[in-house]
C-alpha cells in the first residue's frame, strides 16, 4: 500500500481469494492465469501520495465512488469488501 499509494496500513484479515478468469469481463489470456488476493486493511498513517503506478489517489465515500476501472476492479468485488468491513465476522470468499 505504502508504495502505491502514500499510506500505511495493517492486514486486518484475508476477504478474497479470487480466480480472474472466473469473473468477467476477463482478462486476456496472454496474461496467464491470474489470482486476485483482497485483504481488509486498516489505515494507520501516511498521506495520498502517486507513484509510477498510480496517477492519483484518493479516498472516496461510498456513495460517492469513481467510476472503476473493470479490468482490474469490479462492482463484486467493492461490494465484498464493503460486506466484510461491516461484519469483519464473515469468512473469506475462495473461488
Amino acid at each position: 500500500m505504502l508504495e502505491e499509494s502514500g499510506f500505511y496500513v495493517r492486514t486486518v484479515k484475508l476477504i478474497a481469494l479470487k480466480d480472474r478468469h472466473a469473473h468477467p469481463p476477463y482478462l486476456p489470456r496472454r496474461l496467464g492465469r491470474i489470482y486476485k488476493i483482497t485483504f481488509l486493511c486498516e489505515l494507520i498513517g501516511g498521506e495520498a501520495a502517486s507513484s509510477i503506478e498510480t496517477s492519483e489517489v484518493g479516498l472516496f465515500r461510498r456513495s460517492a465512488l469513481p467510476e472503476l476501472s473493470v479490468g482490474r476492479t469490479l462492482t463484486e468485488d467493492i461490494a465484498l469488501v464493503l460486506e466484510h468491513h461491516e461484519n469483519p465476522t464473515l469468512n473469506p470468499y475462495f473461488d
